[in-house]
């Protein structure tokens, strides 16, 4: 017969089994979570990266990014002033919210390209289009309305 003792033995002995069973059981729970978790962790990383890929090309495009909108926007001013110099007469507010664009945009192609690609960009828009149109608007409106 079984004395107490072993009997005791062997139900401590299967309780810690059962208990050592059950704690791998929730760690291997424990780990798939963590495994998802981190799986979450890596997709949610990788459409961040993918948006601002699709960010940085959208504002680096030499035909639709920033530097084709700085452009744009001098050469309206330029058009403008060439063409129909009476709309800054009539409206003089007109260079500084054309230069205030400029300026935004510059800033924008500053803050988010990498500091090559916005030399380039300031490069290529200078090349094309100097800054200096504004300049010439705004003293070609002063001496009209300081002759007037």
């Amino acid at each position: 017969m079984i004395s107490w003792a072993v009997f005791l033995a062997v139900a401590a002995l299967g309780c810690a089994w059962r208990g050592a069973k059950r704690w791998r059981c929730r760690r291997k729970a424990a780990s798939a979570r963590s495994a998802l978790q981190i799986d979450l962790v890596r997709e949610q990383l990788h459409q961040v990266c993918e948006r601002q890929l699709a960010i940085y090309s959208r504002l680096d495009n030499d035909e639709k990014g920033v530097a084709a909108r700085i452009q744009d926007c001098r050469a309206v001013a330029e058009a403008l002033y060439v063409y129909a110099p009476s709309v800054f007469d009539e409206h003089p507010d007109m260079v500084q919210r054309l230069e205030e664009l400029d300026a935004f945009l510059m800033d924008l192609a500053n803050q988010a390209l990498p500091v090559d690609r916005a030399y380039a960009v300031q490069y290529a828009v200078e090349k094309t289009y100097p800054k200096r149109i504004y300049e010439v608007i705004r003293d070609t409106v002063v001496q009209k309305t300081s002759g007037l």
